[in-house]
């Protein structure tokens, strides 16, 4: 079941989101979800990765620059880039946003429509470079790929396990492609959940296509199941 783009917009002092990018969300029809608080973000991006999370810089910006951690050092909520808008141009807090993984800072120094094209130019490279699969928002090929590797470079000890769903294409043939694709949406929730609860922060899940996944998971946990 494809679902309509969302962008998570949290804001610790409740602000809306600036009229530019306001009208520039509204031009991409991306729906945007408000929070002002930060477990709440992290919650709705583990459930659903989000196209874009937006975070107001100005104001509970401890809180914003936990955020900002917590989701880029998330293998669930990682793929999801982070844009931080502020008021102010302060060289050393936009170093430290970019410290907490920030994808992209929009400050004053830049005008509206350059703020615009900054965060345009985010969903490019995204799609581009992490490669999300569009019904799951979960990695793709590029990504798994880089899992892995990363962990055979540190020398990990880990296991990668495959994941399909039998007579899908039949199932698929027969009751349309919109009810295969909701299967597969709920199927990629279904492992999310459990790797998660397996290993927390420490696992992956990847989508290859179709019906095809793969997890890579710390031994340990596996080998106490």
């Amino acid at each position: 079941m494809r679902r309509r783009p969302t962008v998570l917009h949290y804001s610790a002092d409740d602000r809306p989101v600036p009229a530019p990018i306001q009208g520039w969300l509204e031009s991409k029809d991306l729906d945007v979800l408000r929070y002002n608080k930060v477990a709440d973000v992290e919650a709705v991006a583990l459930r659903n990765p989000p196209t874009l999370v937006l975070i107001d810089g100005d104001g509970g910006r401890s809180g914003g620059l936990g955020l900002c951690r917590a989701l880029k050092n998330d293998a669930f909520t990682s793929v999801a880039p982070v844009a931080v808008i502020v008021t102010d141009h302060a060289s050393d807090q936009v170093g430290a946003w970019f410290e907490a993984g920030a994808d992209e800072v929009v400050t004053s120094v830049f005008d509206p429509s350059e703020q615009t094209a900054r965060l345009s130019g985010l969903l490019r490279r995204t799609e581009r470079f992490v490669s999300v699969h569009p019904s799951t928002r979960l990695p793709g090929t590029n990504a798994i790929e880089r899992a892995i590797r990363d962990r055979l470079e540190r020398d990990e000890m880990f296991a990668v396990c495959y994941a399909d769903l039998d007579h899908f294409k039949e199932y698929n043939d027969r009751y349309s492609y919109r009810d295969g694709d909701r299967i597969i949406f709920l199927l990629s929730r279904i492992l999310s959940d459990v790797v998660r609860g397996l290993c927390q922060h420490a696992g992956f899940v990847g989508h290859i296509g179709g019906d095809d996944f793969i997890m890579v998971l710390p031994l340990e946990p596996v080998r106490a199941v």
